[in-house]
């Protein structure tokens, strides 16, 4: 039974149990449905969510994902490669930060221009979520980095 658009028109918390309703109505059936929301992704058990990717050749292929949608966070379904998106900010926040990181590092930018961008940054939400897809040897390499960047950088 194909579906497209499956959460097309369903509220965020219908989108979160229609994978599952339709497991219990129809469990002989097998269901094929697209998305593009994250909060019905995240219902998919192991080896069922898959992803359409255009190769550098324009050829569409098919990927599965890799890992269980289920015991993850709708942030770290989103930010994994499935959706393609970098941050969970406001397109209006990461614009702010863009724009920081981009005036911080040029010496021709007045620096209390600078400091009132910070600021504006400091008066956001603080991000304080971890994404548990990186495996603990990923995590470890990753401070590992970190540590020598700031090591190389207070040299």
């Amino acid at each position: 039974l194909p579906i497209y658009e499956i959460d097309l028109h369903l509220h965020p918390k219908w989108q979160r149990k229609v994978l599952d309703y339709i497991r219990h109505k129809l469990p002989k059936f097998q269901l094929i449905a697209t998305t593009h929301s994250p909060l019905l992704a995240q219902q998919a058990q192991e080896g069922e969510l898959f992803t359409l990717k255009r190769s550098s050749r324009g050829r569409i292929m098919l990927e599965a994902f890799r890992g269980t949608p289920n015991q993850l966070l709708v942030h770290q379904l989103l930010l994994s490669p499935v959706f393609d998106v970098e941050t969970d900010e406001s397109l209006a926040v990461e614009q702010l930060k863009k724009r920081y990181e981009t005036l911080k590092k040029r010496k021709d930018v007045p620096q209390e221009q600078v400091r009132l961008l910070a600021d504006q940054i400091d008066q956001l939400p603080q991000n304080q979520r971890s994404n548990m897809i990186y495996d603990a040897e990923q995590i470890s390499l990753l401070q590992d980095i970190k540590a020598e960047l700031k090591a190389r950088k207070g040299e």
